[in-house]
């Protein structure tokens, strides 16, 4: 692995396998397009969107890390506060 490699991994994309002509229906081409970030699970989230009118980028921002959390909290085998954390009863 190079060193630019490491300091620039590969881009991940996730797209739908079909996209609703109707979610597009209402598209403002005057949007401002904002950035988002943040951490989860080792590792760092990012997000660009069309903010709509009168929309709050941080509030999108903090939704999108609660997703995330959320599905770190119920999945993350070694939180004490997750589900598979709880005590193996012996019979």
């Amino acid at each position: 692995m190079t060193a630019a490699a490491s300091v620039h991994p590969a881009m991940r994309i996730a797209v739908p396998e079909r996209i609703d002509e109707a979610a597009l229906a209402r598209f403002d081409r005057s949007a401002s397009v904002v950035d988002c970030d943040g951490e989860t699970m080792g590792t760092r989230w990012h997000v660009r969107m069309a903010l709509p009118a009168g929309g709050d980028a941080e509030l999108l921002a903090a939704r999108v890390q609660a997703r995330l959390d959320g599905i770190v909290a119920t999945t993350a085998p070694r939180r004490e506060a997750g589900p598979r954390c709880r005590p193996i009863s012996r019979r």
